[in-house]
Parts: structure tokens; sequence; C-alpha cells
């Protein structure tokens, strides 16, 4: 059956790409798994504004955080400090090894904490919306969106309800996984 090649499906297939196909395709693209963890390049979009110094604004929201949150309580400044510490010897974050305006970017992060949790209080939050000046593009501004890959709720409790037994999971620090390929990287 001639029409059972996908190189002949493909020619009668008149729909074009949308623009988060050729994102998502483009991004697959590129994924890799490496020492148990997932590599990729980060999608920028073709049209992204040059980043531009962002230094002295993360400085000083680190000074912010210090001052108005860390400072106060020795236990958390303590925890937030060991979390800093295992990320940086799990290749997690890393220090710039030079820098550059415009490639050299740096992501200002704060303390999110939660009082009803038994462990994992506190976790850190990167922002990658902060802006390098006013108006300016931020490091989200500048990456494509893609295609929504979360399930709809109702396509999962369909797929609840269709055995008689369900597993659940939790992925520790599951976004933490995910590493950027080195040319992504600063």
């Amino acid at each position: 059956n001639i029409l059972a090649d996908e190189s002949v499906k493909n020619c009668f297939n008149f729909t074009k790409p949308t623009k988060n196909d050729v994102i998502l395709e483009e991004f697959n693209k590129n994924i890799s798994f490496e020492e148990g963890r997932y590599h990729v390049l980060l999608p920028f979009r073709k049209d992204c504004d040059e980043l531009g110094d962002n230094y002295k604004n993360s400085k000083a929201r680190l000074k912010s955080l210090f001052t108005h949150t860390l400072k106060h309580n020795s236990k958390l400044l303590n925890e937030y400090d060991k979390i800093i510490k295992e990320q940086r010897n799990l290749n997690i974050i890393e220090e710039p090894a030079d820098y550059e305006i415009g490639k050299t970017f740096y992501l200002p992060h704060k303390a999110i904490t939660r009082e009803d949790k038994e462990n994992s209080k506190i976790r850190i939050v990167f922002d990658a919306s902060c802006k390098s000046r006013p108006n300016g593009p931020s490091l989200n501004d500048n990456l494509e969106s893609g295609p929504s890959l979360t399930s709809q709720l109702f396509d999962i409790l369909l797929r609840f309800r269709r055995y008689n037994y369900a597993i659940v999971g939790d992925i520790e620090k599951a976004f933490l996984q995910i590493c950027i390929k080195p040319e992504h990287r600063d």
C-alpha cells in the first residue's frame, strides 16, 4: 500500500505547520539526556532584543533580599545559603566565567517560604521576567512561549477514572533537573 509509506503521506499533508509546531519541533530536536539530566537550548525568538546590563539591578535585588528578609532570620539565611551551595555543587547554578554586556544576564532570585510544609519550607525562585532597564526586555520576553504542554483537567480526570488503580508521584525539584546547554548559558 503506497499510502502506508510516511514520506508519501507527508506529500499529501497540505496543512502548514503552526508557529507553535515549529517551536516545539526545534526545541525537541535540541534535547539530550546526559549524566541523569536533560540538556536543552533556550527557545529564543528570532527577533529578540539585546538584554542589556542588569548587573546593578540584580545586585540591588540581592541586597534587598538580604536586608529585608534574610538578615533578620538566621535560620532562613542559613537554609538559603545551604540551598545556593547545593545548587552550585549540583551544577544547577553557576557563576559566569566572563562578564559581557548583552551576553551575560544575571537572574535575580528570592526566597519563597511555606510554613505548612514539613520539609523544604524554603525554595529559591529565579526571576527571568526581570528587566535590565525600564521598558527594556527581560529574558522571558526574548523566549518563545511555545504551545501549552499542560494536559487539560478533563482529559486527566478521564484517564484517571479509566483504570482500577492509579499511581501518583512527585519528581523532586523537577525544573532543576533540566540543564541549559553551555552555548545558552550566561
